[in-house]
């Protein structure tokens, strides 16, 4: 596991929900969590051994701010999550498996024919509008145990 730098990007999440990613990562053993606080009206703040929290005052966007968080990691595998994510107790163990064949390893969201999601974690539903000063992100999240 001391190969694993996760950055998690967060805008407008409930910390609720970014806690329990948080925690997660830090259950699964990812010794080194770089969050990438992406403009939100209230800051993110999380204190935690093996926790950095980077603040953009004005958005980037989710990939240039993932870019920007994965410049301040410093192990080799670098595991890129949204900030409403869970995670199997063995799933990182898993991935290193595979990582060394030289795979892109990436989660699968919807299935081919997007009638289901496949995804692990909390509820999850799809909305067409996005209004961060209202608090309306794409993805709803339910923060059940599934």
């Amino acid at each position: 596991m001391e190969r694993i730098s996760a950055v998690v990007t967060a805008r407008e999440e409930p910390p609720e929900v970014l806690e329990i990613t948080l925690a997660g990562l830090l259950a699964a053993g990812v010794p080194e969590i770089i969050v990438v606080d992406d403009g939100s009206l209230t800051p993110v703040h999380f204190k935690a051994r093996g926790v950095s929290v980077i603040r953009n005052e004005q958005p980037l966007g989710v990939a240039r701010s993932r870019r920007l968080g994965a410049s301040f990691t410093e192990n080799e595998v670098l595991v890129f999550c949204d900030a409403h994510m869970r995670f199997a107790p063995d799933c990182f163990e898993r991935m290193l498996e595979h990582v060394d064949s030289g795979a892109l390893l990436c989660a699968a969201w919807w299935n081919y024919e997007l009638t289901r999601p496949v995804c692990w974690g909390g509820e999850f539903q799809w909305r067409s509008t996005r209004d961060h000063r209202a608090g309306i992100a794409l993805v709803y999240h339910d923060v059940r145990p599934c």
